[in-house]
């Protein structure tokens, strides 16, 4: 891979302080994550792989700073996002987006699927309230659901069509890359084919670059570079 990588991660670290004991006597470390180093280019995709608790969701977490950073640098487009305190990021939190594990507990079930698709939207400057149904409609057509589904409530749909709305929403200002949390182990075996294929399709044909943990899919507006 040739150029400068999109996002260049060095000895990312991250510890969390914890109290032990019934009564929180004893303090200790948790060492979640200790010297992560990769590049992550546009059109590539990087899984993380291990075992439960390694720390594939806390890297996730930490490389879009909803964790603080204990040591290392986590590089996006020149700027090192570990040393930015939360002033700084939220301009940048639109390019930085993420698709959660569990698509029941992701969804806000007092909104329609079309207020949860337009709320980052709105919230970032990204649309008007005159042009939000055109786009919440082209959002659902890219994620492969009908236009109709924008009055309807999460309880009203399946795993895997809730899944592809928290993809349609992820999606929905335009990121620079999203982190995918083990976005398909909570749907079925039958369903996880078609949301791979469904991320596949979005990287190779839309503008915004995927980081995922443990697959990180970067989206660009060519065709997909390579698997690693």
């Amino acid at each position: 891979m040739t150029g400068d990588p999109l996002l260049r991660i060095s000895g990312l670290t991250k510890h969390f302080n914890v109290r032990l004991g019934a009564f929180g006597e004893r303090k200790a470390t948790v060492h979640a994550l200790d010297g992560l180093d990769f590049d992550i280019h546009e059109g590539e995709t990087l899984s993380l792989v291990g075992e439960s608790g390694c720390g594939k969701s806390t890297a996730g977490n930490t490389i879009l700073r909803l964790h603080s950073v204990t040591a290392g640098s986590v590089i996006y487009k020149g700027i090192d996002l570990a040393r930015l305190d939360e002033a700084a990021m939220r301009p940048l939190r639109s390019e930085l987006q993420v698709v959660f594990q569990d698509p029941y507990s992701t969804l806000n079930p007092r909104m329609t699927i079309g207020e949860e698709i337009v709320a980052p939207m709105l919230h970032h400057g990204r649309a008007t309230r005159k042009d939000v149904l055109e786009k919440v409609a082209a959002l659902l057509a890219d994620v492969g659901l009908p236009a109709r589904f924008a009055s309807r409530y999460p309880h009203e749909l399946s795993g895997g069509q809730r899944q592809r709305v928290v993809i349609a929403r992820a999606l929905a200002c335009g990121p620079r890359f999203v982190v995918c949390d083990e976005a398909i182990s909570a749907l079925d075996v039958s369903i996880q084919a078609q949301i791979i294929n469904l991320l596949q399709d979005l990287q190779e044909n839309t503008a915004s670059p995927t980081c995922s943990s443990p697959m990180i899919l970067p989206w660009c507006g060519t065709s997909r570079r390579g698997w690693r």
